[in-house]
């Protein structure tokens, strides 16, 4: 059953022993409402487009250690102070952020991830600037950067160079 009074219900499915668990949460008011027991070990997480989920209210985020997969893309109130709860997720190989508050000065918070797969496309407070900040990211294989006006070719160019082995979409 959905949580009574939460709004944009997420379901989390969980291997449970030989058996397939479905977990229910929500928000209300910007915070999750409830998380049942073995969320933890959640490997993939998908929060689309949920309304009310900002940076701020995203501290949860930092007990998922097993993440390899979250995308927040369309999660519009996520922004930097979001990313910094995400520092602690040393198994976290994609992240999807695209279409969020995140800048470039946030992009610091991901040194020191294991990202393979990275989107952006569509935060257009992300500019040059920033793109230094992700020449850590040795492991990275694909970046987007679709719709982030306020990168330059030469930016852009410099980042490819610094991660050869990344593929960039701009």
């Amino acid at each position: 059953e959905p949580i009574a009074g939460a709004v944009q219900p997420q379901e989390v499915y969980l291997l449970a022993g030989v058996g397939l668990v479905r977990q229910h949460f929500g928000f209300s008011g910007g915070r999750v409402v409830a998380v049942e027991q073995g969320v933890a070990c959640l490997e993939s997480l998908s929060l689309w487009h949920t309304g009310g989920l900002t940076g701020e209210r995203a501290g949860w985020l930092v007990s998922l250690t097993r993440l390899r997969t979250l995308n927040l893309a369309d999660c519009a109130g996520f922004d930097d102070a979001g990313l910094a709860h995400l520092e602690g997720l040393g198994q976290l190989t994609e992240l999807y952020l695209d279409h969020t508050g995140v800048t470039s000065a946030g992009l610091a918070a991901l040194a020191g991830l294991p990202l393979r797969e990275l989107t952006l496309t569509g935060c257009g407070a992300v500019t040059d600037d920033g793109l230094a900040a992700l020449t850590s990211l040795a492991s990275l294989r694909y970046l987007s950067l679709l719709e982030c006006p306020a990168l330059t070719d030469a930016a852009v160019a410099a980042l490819q160079d610094a991660l050869p082995d990344c593929r960039i979409a701009r």
